[in-house]
């Protein structure tokens, strides 16, 4: 849940060497957020999403929200660098 870099960001692989999710760590090295992409969809306004973002140090303190174009763009950026690395 902290880290030693301020705003750094990692990448969970599960034990199927697949990418699950993307945390966000802030300037306190303290995790504000998790984007999740796994296999886990969660209800948001009434659409299931299998990409979607938690806000908060727990998981989900803050909410669950639809992701950012940003956020989006990262998910897709981390995939190429995951497929490029395993090639």
């Amino acid at each position: 849940m902290e880290t030693m870099t301020k705003g750094r960001v990692y990448v969970t692989v599960n034990n199927k060497n697949e990418l699950s999710n993307i945390i966000y760590f802030d300037k306190n090295n303290k995790r504000y957020k998790q984007v999740d992409f796994d296999t886990h969809s969660h209800e948001i306004d009434g659409v299931k999403m299998l990409i979607h973002t938690h806000k908060g140090y727990i998981h989900s303190e803050k909410g669950t929200f639809k992701p950012s174009q940003k956020e989006l763009k990262m998910v897709e950026r981390v995939k190429a660098i995951w497929y490029n690395y395993n090639k």
